[in-house]
């Protein structure tokens, strides 16, 4: 499952680097490279401090392929199953 994010375009709307987001959230400047080139899923902490920092829901920050989301919607769930 690929996590589409927009930490990039958030930083670059607010003017604000990576070091910047380094600072804010208590990641390392490495670990906020790699979120910003979606080189890695954060988990849900760091998924929660980026969102903390930059004052985004993480609905906003953070999503799935749309093409992924459709894929899952249109299964039901196991538990629905027979229901």
């Amino acid at each position: 499952m690929k996590v589409v994010n927009q930490i990039k375009a958030i930083l670059a709307e607010r003017q604000l680097t990576q070091a910047d987001l380094a600072e804010l959230t208590g990641l390392s400047q490495q670990v906020v490279r790699r979120l910003c080139r979606i080189e890695t899923n954060p988990s849900l902490l760091m998924a929660l401090k980026v969102s903390s920092a930059l004052e985004v829901p993480l609905d906003v920050l953070y999503s799935l392929r749309h093409s992924e989301v459709q894929k899952r919607t249109t299964r039901p769930f196991p538990s629905m199953v027979g229901a």
